[in-house]
């Protein structure tokens, strides 16, 4: 995961245009709106029309949202490999929330209620565009001002690599699967394939993990994308392919690597849900928490922009009959002279 902030521009502006932004909402503490407990939430925001932890559930924090079924999985083994690529680029270019049933897509129409209201508010940058004054606002619900001359949350985006999670290891595998299929058969016609397969592990290994975390911005996912070097170079070490059988069997056996990517990355990736804004404040009448002791105590700042991302399943490692939820929470200064700087990532992730 490569959590970080970025400055105003495409980020935001496209998940605005795409639709993919929820909110901004007032914060609800996540676990106690997804366990149903009492006593978290004061029950003056319910009463004023502030939150609503039952729609907040369904549109936020646990949407009913489809996962691929067996008919999916069989394809992935017939046609899987022929339409991933026009899958992946589809699927980078716009995401969306698929719902299991109609109901479930008015939850968020229902949401719009709830959605709170940027008045700017404060100096704007100079002429020379100074970054040190990023523009602010305020924030009301209604006629009702949760938070004052706090940082404009559009100005500065919230971004988790994990958004991407869906396809992301096969496409990176695919890349070092691909350079070793048509590099492998191209040495050989000049009679250099075993001379220089010696230095595909030394050489070209940390040349294409270092490509991937350019682009991917993820370690691991890097790391396990350039493995195919590594298996390329112990299939030529064993099949040392001359004949045309010899290289059928070595393109079958790329191919078949790159179907466990695909099978591994279809049953254990998380499918990212679209990110919703949330604010959080610890002064009222907007504080989250009825009781001090439940609100975060590690926070220094008095108001953040929350960016929470969530991240659907289709299967547990150790349960593949179970569905599973992650959660990472950026946590965005937004007011005092830290403003704009992320303080926190709060997650949940376990075996991953």
């Amino acid at each position: 995961m490569s959590p970080l902030t970025r400055h105003a521009g495409a980020l935001v502006q496209w998940f605005r245009e795409q639709e993919l932004l929820r909110g901004p909402y007032l914060f609800v503490d996540y676990w106690a709106n997804v366990l149903g407990l009492d006593g978290v939430t004061p029950e003056d925001h319910v009463r004023r029309g502030f939150v609503d932890p039952a729609l907040f559930k369904l549109g936020i924090d646990r949407p009913e949202l489809e996962v691929p079924k067996l008919g999916s999985y069989l394809l992935v083994f017939l046609v899987g490999p022929l339409l991933f690529a026009f899958r992946a680029f589809r699927r980078l270019g716009r995401y969306r929330l698929r719902f299991q049933n109609e109901r479930t897509r008015q939850v968020l129409d229902a949401l719009d209620r709830y959605r709170l209201t940027l008045d700017p508010a404060g100096r704007e940058p100079d002429a020379a565009g100074d970054p040190d004054l990023p523009p602010r606002c305020d924030v009301r619900l209604g006629d009702t001002v949760l938070a004052r001359d706090v940082l404009d949350p559009y100005r500065v985006a919230g971004y988790s690599s994990l958004f991407w999670a869906a396809n992301k290891l096969p496409l990176a595998s695919l890349l070092g699967l691909a350079l070793v299929g048509v590099m492998a058969p191209l040495l050989s016609t000049l009679d250099l394939l075993e001379i220089t397969a010696r230095y595909w592990i030394p050489v070209g290994f940390p040349l294409l993990v270092v490509f991937l975390y350019g682009v991917l911005r993820e370690w691991l996912t890097a790391l396990l994308g350039g493995v195919p070097i590594l298996l390329g170079t112990v299939l030529v070490r064993v099949l040392r392919p001359s004949t045309p059988y010899d290289w059928s069997v070595f393109f079958w056996a790329l191919a078949g690597i790159f179907l466990v990517y695909l099978l591994a990355d279809w049953f254990f990736s998380p499918r990212p849900v679209p990110p919703a804004l949330l604010l959080y404040t610890r002064d009222d009448p907007a504080h989250p928490y009825r009781r001090e002791e439940d609100a975060p105590w590690w926070i220094e700042g008095r108001t953040y922009w929350v960016w929470r991302y969530l991240l659907l399943s289709p299967a547990e490692l150790n349960k593949f009959w179970e569905r599973d939820w992650e959660r990472v929470d950026l946590w965005i200064r937004a007011d005092g002279p830290d403003a704009g700087q992320l303080e926190w990532v709060v997650t949940d992730l376990h075996y991953r």
